[in-house]
């Protein structure tokens, strides 16, 4: 989900034809901390998000308008309890 969440903000930041500097600018955090989330090396809080979306001028829930890997979901469908 890292790397698709970054995706979102590295093809969102793209077409606003924002850097990585100006969008850390906007949403008040480093340049290194963008780069890395875009990477899917680290993922925002909640809050995070919400401050990159507004620096975006998107919804918070357009960042998470993301498909789920396939192989995340066999993970996670194994993963919940039966009751």
């Amino acid at each position: 989900l890292k790397k698709s969440l970054g995706k979102q903000i590295y093809r969102y930041r793209k077409q606003r034809k924002l850097s990585q500097e100006k969008l850390a600018e906007l949403s008040d955090y480093s340049v290194d901390f963008i780069s890395l989330v875009e990477r899917g090396h680290y993922s925002p809080s909640v809050e995070g998000c919400a401050r990159i979306a507004q620096a975006l001028q998107i919804k918070l829930k357009t960042l998470f308008d993301i498909e789920i890997d396939p192989e995340l979901s066999k993970k996670l469908s194994k993963t919940k309890k039966k009751p």
